[in-house]
């Protein structure tokens, strides 16, 4: 379910004393984390171990399994990333200290995840809601705000109006709800009623946005979805990329995405005209969505320079996923 593109790593709570660390990754790529690369010259082979869930084989469950049995008695901290999943043939092995890197509010714990020593959201809404569910203790739980690389461009800030060319608006079916897709849809038809025949709206898998499959130029991006998940990652890679977004107004959604400055909030309240004005002055106005688009890209380049990443920059190659 999860955000690729953010560097995992060296946190100034994590110590560098630590013999070994095991990463369990989710299957699929994750906004949450990117392990690093491991490098003789730097010593992380023997310092770090990747395992994914979902998987079989050298990185599945079975290897992890043989790794944990030799380590025992030895100094180990374990690193989840995700979902947490209360699969006992994966919680049984968890019996290290235990990092928790989530970008969701889960719903129910077991152990040993409701006793780990930390837990890492990527934002405040997130931390808040936490501690309000006492989940866990609030000396546990930590907000970082990791920034997403400096990336080549992967899609082109338009100078030119979109009468006569193809725009796209991008969505990750991820983020998105049923009924805010299907209502999405019907106002790209309205649109292109109206002169815009060549809007086009593109539903693809979080996994190929994140991957950086490449698809046409993106003009919009919207997101939605259940306020329990966090999006503030995936709008901090895309406002890298000089996008404006237009996403619904809860959760997290605010933390990072300003209304009228980098791109449109909906509120629970705007009804289907409101959400057809948003759209229609991002699709007409080119120097409102240039506008937009260089705020967000500006406000993550000033993050980047004056705040110290809290992630490494390390990072796994794609044939290791």
């Amino acid at each position: 379910m999860i955000l690729l593109l953010v560097f995992l790593g060296k946190h100034n709570t994590d110590k560098e004393d630590t013999y070994l660390k095991i990463w369990i990754l989710p299957k699929e790529r994750s906004l949450l984390c990117y392990p690093p690369k491991a490098g003789k010259s730097q010593g992380e082979t023997n310092r770090e171990r990747v395992f994914y869930r979902g998987r079989s084989g050298e990185k599945g469950l079975d290897a992890l399994g043989q790794e944990i049995t030799k380590l025992k008695g030895k100094d180990v901290s374990i690193h989840w990333v995700g979902e947490i999943e209360n699969n006992p043939e994966w919680t049984h092995l968890l019996h290290f200290p235990l990092t928790l890197f989530l970008d969701h509010l889960p719903t129910h714990l077991v152990s040993p995840f409701k006793e780990a020593e930390k837990v890492y959201v990527p934002s405040y809404y997130l931390k808040e809601a936490l501690e309000r569910k006492k989940l866990f203790s609030k000396e546990k739980i930590h907000q970082y705000l990791p920034l997403p690389e400096p990336m080549p461009q992967l899609v082109l800030i338009n100078d030119q109006s979109l009468k006569n060319r193809r725009p796209m608006i991008l969505v990750a079916k991820e983020y998105v709800t049923k009924k805010e897709l299907y209502r999405l849809m019907r106002i790209v038809q309205i649109l292109q009623k109206e002169g815009y025949s060549t809007l086009r709206l593109n539903v693809l898998p979080k996994e190929n946005i994140l991957r950086k499959t490449l698809f046409p130029t993106i003009h919009i991006v919207f997101t939605g979805g259940e306020e329990s998940q966090s999006l503030a990652l995936f709008h901090l890679q895309m406002m890298g990329q000089g996008v404006p977004i237009i996403t619904t107004d809860v959760g997290d959604r605010g933390e990072w995405v300003l209304h009228g400055h980098s791109g449109f909030l909906l509120r629970k309240k705007d009804t289907k005209q409101d959400w057809i004005h948003y759209l229609y002055s991002l699709v007409r106005n080119t120097k409102m969505r240039r506008d937009f688009g260089e705020n967000g890209r500006l406000l993550i380049e000033s993050q980047r320079k004056y705040q110290r990443p809290v992630l490494s920059e390390g990072r796994m190659d794609d044939k290791d996923r």
